[in-house]
């Protein structure tokens, strides 16, 4: 099956490419690196902890109100904001 694909000359060639590969360790962050990812991360379940807990209410109110005829100055809007929602 080997030599379906390439030569002895190209097996050998990838042979010692495989044996001369070493792992490389993985490098964990330190210093001001960590700090930042760790940072980012608590930023990040701040604000959806903020968002589940306090949602931001962006929808618009409209209210009508009916004037009194010919006299709009003598109408009156009571505003209960306890009742919005």
């Amino acid at each position: 099956m080997r030599d379906d694909f390439y030569d002895d000359a190209t097996w050998d060639a990838v042979d010692r490419w495989h044996a001369a590969r070493r792992p490389v360790p993985a490098e964990v962050a330190s210093g001001w690196r960590a700090g930042i990812g760790a940072t980012a991360l608590m930023t990040a379940v701040a604000l959806g902890v903020q968002d589940v807990l306090d949602p931001k209410h962006n929808d618009p109110i409209i209210e009508e109100i009916d004037l009194v005829p010919g006299a709009p100055r003598a109408s009156r809007a009571i505003v209960r904001p306890w009742l919005i929602r």
